[in-house]
């Protein structure tokens, strides 16, 4: 199997044969790269990816050096080295303090360079166990160290390199952009655009415009030429997810553009070259939709030159252990905690068989981490266990990815954004429901606050009741109402 990287690296820079130099210097050294030539999406990226080092163009940010350091995000773990060509840059760097952040002067140096990273790597692997780790645990933007994703990750080495077409079958929440990117970072296009589109989420009739393009007046409210996203992801990679949820008329379109690699804009004439690769996904099986109609067998040839199916998170052994340290520790070092899985929180990932997969994963440990202590036993998972749910079995199933949160409220009033903090109380047939309605930006302890309070008076002051309804320990609950200075009543 292909040796995997010990460091990401992200670089943000406006000139390509300097991104290209770095690129071909750092993956020489196992060091995987992603990047861009707009700061504002390389600080998008760097909060999205949450590189061990990011390379930036000082040119890049107009307000000087220090506009430039506090737009970068702060995370603990990604080194910043700033490349610039005033040696005065220096001394304004050391000024700033508090963050790890290096300089690499123009014209860039190859001893430079290795300074830089033996810096960098001295940060992020203090010892050959960690090392080891981050060999063993990671391949590109995927974390597993199971048999059945040590197979993937052979797959993804050998068709990267090529521009074979892929289809990635799997459940939903299995990860299959993430599979899609890693591709992507495998070929020869890594420096070109990366683009995914939904296909299920798009209206019918906009599908062909935000594909192919349109053309000035092709239709009401085309008031200029837009390019598809075939065109801008010229040179790079085209993600097409959901992709039996296609139209079937404009499935004949995509096979016909998959097969001249031309493409025709909404309301113009001139045939367009293209040079993109794609990458198609689905959660649906492919046979059954072909013999209901719903999806072109012809279509299904041509998209699954290779074919890969994803694994479903209760067929990857202790991936699941795994994952959820990962998840906990992105969540520690956003909000400066040190909380960690408890032997009865493993036992509990262990047991259940996770129909949301990778996404039900992290929502659940994300609302562990906001209800729990320190010590986080996962006690959503307890009720979740209870209800004893059968597994799907194929990634043709639908599965419940929402199943480790609360059921949604019966009126969308309470999900529109800029609400102040409330509590709203309307009656159905069935039960008394409350509803919060958190304005975006609210502070995390405040939200807790807010829903622990707020649960606490919707069980009459029971906080045994309350303290399941919330699936947290009475002891957890206790705790919380004694930081928030509420009288201790016995139940």
């Amino acid at each position: 199997m292909t040796q995997q990287a010990v460091a990401h690296a992200l670089i943000v820079s406006a000139q390509p044969a300097e991104r290209r130099r770095l690129v071909a210097w750092l993956e020489g050294r196992d060091v995987t790269t992603w990047t861009c030539a707009d700061l504002a999406r390389g600080v998008a990226e760097c909060r999205r990816q949450k590189p061990d080092v990011m390379f930036v163009d000082v040119g890049l940010a107009r307000g000087g050096v220090l506009d430039l350091l506090a737009r970068l995000p702060g995370y603990k773990k990604t080194s910043i080295v700033l490349i610039a060509e005033d040696p005065s840059i220096r001394q304004l760097v050391e000024q700033a303090g508090g963050r790890k952040v290096m300089c690499l002067m123009r014209p860039i140096a190859e001893a430079d360079l290795n300074r830089i990273l033996r810096s960098v790597l001295h940060l992020i692997v203090p010892g050959p166990a960690k090392r080891v780790r981050k060999i063993k645990d990671r391949f590109e933007f995927l974390i597993g160290n199971s048999d059945a994703m040590r197979s993937i990750y052979n797959m993804i080495a050998k068709v990267g390199p090529t521009d074979a077409t892929v289809l990635i079958c799997g459940e939903s929440g299995t990860g299959k952009e993430l599979v899609a990117q890693s591709i992507h970072q495998r070929s020869d296009r890594k420096t070109q655009p990366f683009l995914a589109v939904n296909c299920g989420s798009i209206p019918e009739n906009l599908i062909e415009s935000e594909l192919f393009g349109h053309e000035r007046g092709a239709f009401t409210g085309a008031d200029r030429m837009r390019r598809g996203v075939f065109e801008r992801a010229k040179g790079g990679t085209l993600f097409l997810d959901e992709i039996a949820e296609m139209p079937m008329e404009m499935q004949v379109r995509l096979l016909r553009v998959l097969e001249e690699h031309k493409v025709t804009r909404v309301g113009g004439e001139k045939q367009i070259d293209i040079d993109v690769r794609v990458i198609a996904a689905t959660n649906r099986d492919t046979a059954a939709a072909v013999e209901d109609g719903t999806f072109r067998e012809d279509l299904l040839y041509r998209i699954a030159v290779f074919p890969l199916n994803l694994p479903p998170l209760r067929e990857r052994d202790d991936d699941v252990i795994l994952l959820a340290n990962h998840t906990l520790s992105e969540l520690n070092t956003k909000h400066e905690k040190d909380k960690h899985l408890s032997s009865l929180g493993e036992e509990r990932l262990r047991e259940y068989h996770w129909p949301g997969n990778v996404r039900q994963l992290r929502n659940l440990v994300h609302r562990s981490f906001i209800l729990e202590d320190d010590t986080i036993d996962l006690e959503p998972l307890a009720g979740l266990l209870e209800q004893n749910s059968v597994a799907p079995e194929s990634c043709g199933a639908a599965p419940n990815d929402g199943a480790s949160c609360p059921p949604e409220p019966p009126s969308k009033k309470a999900q529109k954004p800029g609400k102040k903090t409330d509590v709203v109380t309307r009656d159905n047939d069935e039960a008394d429901e409350r509803v919060i309605e958190v304005e975006v930006g609210t502070p995390l302890s405040d939200a807790e606050r807010e829903l622990i309070l707020s649960t606490l008076e919707h069980c009459e002051g029971n906080k045994k009741d309350a303290a399941q309804k919330l699936g947290i320990s009475l002891k957890t609950l206790y705790n919380r109402l004694k930081e928030y200075g509420q009288p201790d009543a016995s139940d």
